[in-house]
């Protein structure tokens, strides 16, 4: 056959700009990551299921115009959206909105399990999730170092660095928290924070803890204020007994049950 003749020849249809695959394979291969690209959208909660299933709908409809560009172009267009949605932070909820989404949810019609009485209501072993719960620096990211010790009580502790430590004491019997300890230099970055944690872990979502330690710790004024001072402090919450010192820029929170104080 001339070059002539293979010019006059009828094109199937399966011609493609994609070098040896048929145009069809392009185009499924177009459609599954556009459509596998959405779907993970959804499960990482980058978008709404919603918004997503309609763009893996959007994108199938693509094939009645039999374009392999136009899934193309729509999956490069959704990537785009991803990726301006996760570094922009769009659609985030603001510090207090986060910290309340991340409250566990009880079972249905499961009893709420009450403290130990006398105790400071978790289990040592409970200590790390808890602190972490709060989802700010620092992070507990290893095992509590257990001390056996002469007293009521076993001691444990953590050490995220050289100038901020969590520690306590618990009965060994049952494993009740009866004392907890943070204690963070004034000028280590996560100083602000460690009163925080504590408050999450006793007493989640409680403003009245918050104003507890501004108002009763810290006497209206602010962590860095204490620079080169040495200042101690004590309040009530509940039966519990708080107790601040700083002294050498080190800052102590202590907490103690009511059976501890």
């Amino acid at each position: 056959m001339t070059a002539a003749e293979e010019s006059n020849v009828p094109s199937t249809g399966d011609e493609s700009k994609f070098g040896p695959f048929p145009a069809g394979m392009a185009h499924a291969a177009a459609l599954l990551a556009s459509a596998g690209l959405l779907v993970t959208t959804g499960f990482t909660e980058v978008l709404p299921w919603p918004a997503a299933l309609l763009g893996v709908a959007a994108i199938a409809a693509t094939k009645i115009e039999g374009s392999t560009w136009v899934p193309l172009g729509g999956g490069l267009l959704f990537a785009v959206i991803v990726v301006v949605v996760t570094v922009s932070g769009v659609g985030e909820a603001g510090y207090a909105e986060r910290l309340v989404t991340r409250a566990p949810a009880s079972a249905p019609g499961a009893p709420a399990s009450a403290p130990a009485k006398g105790s400071l209501g978790l289990q040592w072993g409970e200590v790390p999730e808890k602190w972490n719960s709060l989802g700010e620096p620092p992070t507990v990211t290893g095992g509590l170092v257990r001390e056996t010790e002469s007293g009521a009580y076993d001691s444990f502790r953590y050490r995220f660095d050289g100038a901020a430590v969590l520690a306590g004491a618990f009965d060994r019997e049952d494993g009740t928290v009866h004392v907890l300890m943070g204690s963070v230099g004034l000028f280590h970055e996560t100083a602000p924070n460690f009163y925080l944690h504590l408050c999450f872990m006793l007493h989640p979502y409680s403003q009245e803890c918050i104003d507890a330690y501004f108002e009763n710790g810290l006497a209206g004024k602010q962590l860095a204020e204490y620079a080169g001072l040495d200042h101690e402090a004590q309040w009530e919450l509940g039966d519990q007994l708080w107790k601040l010192e700083i002294a050498g820029d080190v800052q102590t929170v202590r907490v103690l049950s009511g059976s501890a104080r």
